[in-house]
């Protein structure tokens, strides 16, 4: 994939002969998705549609992704996420051209490629509607250029290949469970699929334009796909994360669908909005820059093949996302028996149930690509009380683990009352935190 990336940079810089005709006027309708309501402007071609409408009622002013009463999937939208805009889209839009961004994502008007770039670049949102590529550049590219598709610029999985990546988000189950309903119905898309899963370039985040016979005939194969996979996957007991296995799914499949018909791409910047203070986009820009260097991809393949460096990556990781407070917490039962079930959904075996003094706690095994782990779900009698943390117990359980040679995963239930002290401890500890009700 990454050759076949640099061919494509190379013939984006040299544009296809334009059409001897000027082409007809094109009316562009880009559907803006988003959770929350938007309070700068956008581009004039885009629109902005409210996901979840069917949950949340209908916001004055937005298209919404209920629009169409006997057609939408709009009750979908946690684990259909962005898609749910697409659904809406494909159903009642008619405009010649017609594409989907995020509320917080859009394509920049950056021209210049190049692999020195290949990750997403940062715009305040007050600028969005000046730095985002203007409906003339969407006309000249699928029109005077003839491409049939505008896509963000593809840029690396982190930190491997793009199955990895998706494993990050999904369970492998429902991955292989995808893997099968492509081989059974669609067998001519299985070769463009594994290229893509072990590419390491991908455009991400179900983003695109293109003219309406493209988003008709990819919307009726992406949907039919993903009907097929629901047949086969439950999502209950699952986490806020992986119940958004559709969405993750598709962003892959995008790339499938585009790659087996030989569509012709041309690709712009993916541009974050941000509203960060002058130190954060610093820190942001330098975290950018990082991701671009090749001998730092390839240093982090290799330690992400270290379990034990892994932890301690992982463990830095979870405790600056809960001191930034960008974490996203996971609903779990107070229900040993439920949890014991949703652990079970996870692959974990060996599942045992014990009590000591105010916890109780769930113990079990996973093998993982010849990794064994231990695991143990402590699961307070009452969280918000938890006044410190119950190193003791845990430090018994990873000695247990230690001395088997197996790697200690420590999970613990606690409240949104839980003492921040006793949350930040935990996790420095290498403890991962789930909030219940």
């Amino acid at each position: 994939m990454t050759k076949q990336y640099n061919h494509d940079i190379e013939a984006r810089s040299q544009k296809p002969e334009a059409r001897s005709q000027k082409p007809e006027a094109r009316s562009v309708e880009v559907y803006v998705a988003t959770h929350k309501q938007i309070n700068f402007a956008l581009p004039d071609y885009c629109r902005k549609i409210q996901v979840n409408a069917q949950n949340t009622g209908q916001w004055e002013g937005y298209l919404h992704d209920n629009d169409n009463q006997s057609d939408n999937i709009s009750l979908k939208n946690s684990s259909y996420c962005e898609l749910t805009a697409l659904y809406s889209m494909w159903k009642n839009c008619s405009a010649d051209i017609q594409g989907l961004f995020h509320y917080r994502r859009f394509f920049s008007s950056m021209d210049n490629l190049s692999e020195q770039y290949m990750t997403p670049v940062a715009s305040p949102a007050s600028k969005i509607y000046k730095s985002s590529i203007s409906r003339q550049a969407v006309i000249n590219a699928l029109e005077h250029e003839n491409y049939d598709v505008i896509l963000s610029l593809p840029f690396p999985p982190y930190p491997l290949n793009v199955q990895e990546d998706l494993k990050r988000f999904c369970y492998w189950k429902d991955i292989k469970e995808m893997l099968e309903v492509i081989k059974i119905y669609y067998p001519d898309y299985v070769k463009s699929l594994n290229e893509i899963l072990a590419s390491e370039h991908i455009s991400y985040c179900n983003m695109f334009i293109a003219k309406r016979e493209f988003v008709n005939s990819y919307c009726e194969w992406l949907f039919d796909v993903l009907a097929k996979l629901e047949q086969r996957v439950s999502l209950e007991g699952y986490d806020s994360q992986h119940k958004r296995i559709y969405g993750y799914i598709a962003e892959v499949l995008l790339n499938v669908y585009i790659h087996k018909h030989s569509k012709r791409c041309k690709y712009f910047y993916m541009q974050n909005v941000i509203e960060l203070s002058p130190v954060k986009a610093v820190m942001f820009n330098i975290k950018q820059s990082i991701r671009k260097i090749h001998a730092v991809r390839k240093i982090l393949r290799l330690l992400h093949k270290n379990p034990v460096v892994t932890r301690h990556i992982n463990r830095y990781i979870s405790l600056q996302k809960f001191l930034s407070g960008d974490h996203e917490t996971q609903k779990f039962s107070q229900d040993i028996e439920a949890n014991k079930l949703y652990m079970q959904s996870l692959g974990f075996e060996s599942l045992n149930t014990f009590k000591e003094k105010n916890i109780s706690y769930i113990t079990a095994m996973l093998q993982y690509e010849g990794i064994y782990m231990d695991s143990a779900l402590l699961i307070p009698d009452e969280p918000d009380k938890l006044n410190s943390a119950p190193f003791e117990l845990l430090n018994r359980l990873e000695a247990q683990a230690v001395k088997q040679n197996r790697l200690f995963i420590p999970r613990i239930i606690l409240s949104a009352k839980t003492p921040e002290s006793v949350k930040e401890s935990l996790i420095e500890s290498g403890v991962r935190i789930y909030i219940s009700d």
